[in-house]
């Protein structure tokens, strides 16, 4: 966890397109850089029960003097293990769809 003057309160993040600009981030002057698009999702599947849950923006990492920015985003999600469940998450791009689609599923097969 970063130093709480320095964590963006949740909502709070920058919106796609917002400039960003860190005085003196390069050897020769700022760092400035427009907000990219940051849409993820996970899909959660539990034997025959599934999940949807978007991903949020939790920090945004700057490599002063080098010119590099990384994003990292974020899910937390809680579920119930029961014995020998198969369990799959997986990660796509974009916003998380209203309704799961049939692609997303995943046929475990027991070995």
């Amino acid at each position: 966890m970063g130093h709480p003057g320095m964590m963006i309160e949740a909502g709070g993040e920058p919106k796609p397109g917002d400039g960003v600009r860190l005085s003196h981030g390069l050897r020769g002057g700022d760092l400035a850089f427009g907000m990219p698009a940051l849409k993820m999702h996970v899909h959660v599947q539990l034997e025959e029960r599934q999940y949807v849950f978007p991903m949020h923006l939790d920090q945004i990492g700057i490599v002063a003097g080098e010119g590099r920015v990384f994003f990292s985003l974020r899910c937390v999600f809680e579920y119930r293990i029961r014995k020998e469940e198969r369990r799959t998450v997986t990660l796509y791009d974009g916003a998380a769809p209203a309704e799961i689609p049939g692609s997303y599923r995943v046929v475990h097969e027991r070995g």
